[in-house]
């Protein structure tokens, strides 16, 4: 039992921390939308604003989680260079978006470059947060269970 809370423990802090980060970004920015429809409009808005919103930024999150780690079982097995795994992980997103969309219409204007750009930083940003809640939480469970 103390070498399963070893070895998967720190991964159920980090997907937990991961998902909350990467849910809060949306809610809070969609947040600020409906505070300036509330401002304005007087309006609070629908079901679309207290439902669909959190709940989709809670799987996106859960999502970017889960797949994080098996990346992540990758990046500690490269010790000190894990610190380039982020960075990868920003490469890798730019790529994809430009290869899988580059075909499109808004292919070459310059905000779609900059949104994929955003995207790509911020995923890399939400594994930088994985990781570091991970070895954070390894360093932990290692003193708890030192005996």
């Amino acid at each position: 039992m103390t070498r399963l809370v070893k070895e998967v423990g720190p991964h159920i802090f980090a997907i937990g921390a991961t998902t909350l980060v990467v849910a809060a970004v949306p809610i809070v920015a969609y947040a600020l939308l409906v505070v300036v429809g509330i401002v304005v409009q007087g309006d609070p808005g629908g079901w679309l604003n207290f439902i669909l919103v959190p709940v989709g930024s809670l799987l996106l999150g859960l999502g970017c989680a889960i797949a994080f780690t098996p990346l992540s079982v990758i990046a500690l097995r490269l010790g000190k260079a894990a610190i380039v795994a982020p960075v990868a992980v920003v490469l890798l997103a730019m790529g994809t978006w430009e290869v899988s969309l580059g075909g499109l219409p808004p292919a070459g204007t310059v905000l779609f470059h900059v949104v994929g750009s955003t995207l790509a930083i911020g995923l890399g940003a939400a594994f930088l947060v994985y990781l570091s809640v991970l070895l954070i939480s390894r360093k932990i469970v290692g003193v708890v269970f030192r005996r």
